[in-house]
């Protein structure tokens, strides 16, 4: 889902970040890496990948919120339940 998702916008030459689920963090960076570092897919910069623990009410949404109202990002895709839709 990731390299969908992701890969979409990079190929369009839009920046992405990834915000990678708290239960399997690894594959979402590794994914980042091997686009960035092993690949070559993304220039320095246009791809970032980060991670956040807690529950709802903590950092993970607050990231959510901040992707949802910062005016500079034009376009929002997840995968998620339906309390992270919301």
């Amino acid at each position: 889902m990731i390299t969908r998702k992701a890969g979409a916008a990079l190929a369009a030459g839009c920046a992405a970040v990834l915000k990678v689920a708290e239960d399997a963090p690894l594959s979402g960076l590794l994914a980042a890496r091997l686009a960035i570092d092993e690949a070559g897919l993304a220039p320095a910069g246009l791809f970032s990948c980060l991670t956040a623990t807690g529950d709802m009410d903590d950092g993970r949404a607050q990231i959510g919120r901040l992707f949802c109202t910062d005016p500079r990002i034009r376009h929002i895709a997840f995968t998620g339940s339906t309390q992270v839709g919301r």
